[in-house]
């Protein structure tokens, strides 16, 4: 029986690993630019100031690398399905996502962690059980974020402007230039405003996206949400016979991505209860007979 939810590990995991070492940062680099405007041209102020802004990366390093087994100790010892906790502690960027990611090696910890830890990898050998989460409705819809329509505006304003400006100076060539850039927002925004419904939607019957459908949950296979690109991006991907369908979430209203691996978890989990909820029913009829 867990003590803890996986949501409340990882709320305490963001405060502690995620917000922790950026207003560890955040506080040297302002301690730092007060020292450089107060004392300006002072020698010693100056070598201070710039200590400070070592400081800004050395030290939230180092709380981050100390705190990460304590916290991975404390959430993993008090909560079953530890797979799904390694999965939505990398989505929301407390553990290092990358396994073999050169952090684990630097942790912070002493022989009685080490142990503790190498205790709790064995729970890693059973599989995650399906905990039902009333929180989560029959269906989740996501649609395009109106903020990111907004960018996307300014971005083609941005460009037009520019591109007018050099054209008014006799830049033609530099003027055409600056309008290619414009063709691929101005797609971008005619999809998003041509959008009649959700983008993506996640439900008890199964995903339907705004390019590929509706599927049922007996047709997909290896649903996951996995980070790309530089480690700020999250797709959803799935497999229908045998093909690979990926969603970048990033521009959606409302995506928090381990909170989407949640409701995408709860739904799968309900489809495999109801199969065997069937099956079993469908025996208990046939021994009646």
């Amino acid at each position: 029986m867990d003590t803890v939810s996986v949501d409340q590990a990882i709320k305490e995991g963001r405060k502690l690993l995620y917000w922790g070492p950026r207003l560890i940062f955040i506080s040297f680099v302002c301690i730092s630019s007060f020292i450089f405007i107060v004392f300006e041209g002072n020698e010693l102020a100056a070598i201070f100031g710039l200590s400070c802004l070592l400081f800004s990366i050395v030290v939230p390093s180092i709380y981050y690398l100390w705190m990460l087994p304590k916290w991975r100790i404390w959430a993993f010892s008090n909560i079953r399905n530890v797979h799904e906790l390694e999965t939505t502690a990398k989505l929301a960027q407390i553990c290092p996502i990358e396994d073999r990611s050169i952090l684990w090696k630097f942790e912070i910890k002493n022989a009685e962690q080490k142990e503790q830890i190498n205790q709790l990898n064995e729970k890693f050998n059973l599989p995650d059980i399906f905990e039902e989460d009333f929180s989560v409705p029959v269906e989740t819809s996501y649609s395009y974020s109106m903020v990111g329509s907004f960018i996307y505006l300014l971005w083609i304003i941005g460009f037009l402007i520019s591109a007018c400006v050099l054209f008014l100076v006799n830049k033609v060539f530099l003027g055409s230039v600056t309008l290619i850039p414009t063709v691929p927002f101005i797609y971008m925004l005619f999809n998003r405003l041509s959008a009649t419904g959700p983008s993506l939607i996640l439900s008890n019957d199964g995903i339907t996206s705004e390019k590929n459908g509706f599927h049922f949950w007996e047709e997909i296979k290896n649903e996951q949400i996995y980070v790309f690109g530089e480690g700020h991006s999250y797709c959803l991907s799935y497999e229908i016979d045998g093909n690979t369908i990926r969603i970048p979430l990033s521009e959606l209203i409302g995506i928090n991505s381990y909170k989407v691996d949640h409701v995408l978890r709860t739904y799968r989990g309900r489809y495999e209860a109801s199969k065997i909820n069937k099956m079993d029913g469908g025996k208990s009829i046939g021994a009646n007979m």
